[in-house]
């Protein structure tokens, strides 16, 4: 799956925490949770992060842009029925 999710960086405090941990740690557990819009870092500390919504829709979902569009095939098609051009 290829899915660009467009997502802007973490507050200055958080980053700080993040990259601390990765300098200390390099091969630390961190949790993403997409649907909270989260890291939880080992400790249970979290981090909030913004995420697009049409990003974590498809996260969610499992599927990538074309993915999600074609989950509208039938209406795209029947939508082309009336409009004579299919």
């Amino acid at each position: 799956m290829r899915l660009v999710a467009r997502a802007r960086p973490l507050g200055a405090e958080d980053y700080g925490r993040v990259r601390a941990l990765a300098g200390k740690d390099p091969g630390a557990s961190v949790t993403i949770d997409v649907q909270s819009q989260t890291l939880e870092l080992p400790g249970g500390s979290r981090c909030p992060f913004p995420l697009d919504g049409f990003a974590k829709t498809c996260l969610l979902r499992g599927v990538d842009e074309l993915g999600y569009i074609m989950r509208f095939t039938g209406a795209i098609d029947a939508w082309e029925r009336a409009a004579g051009k299919g």
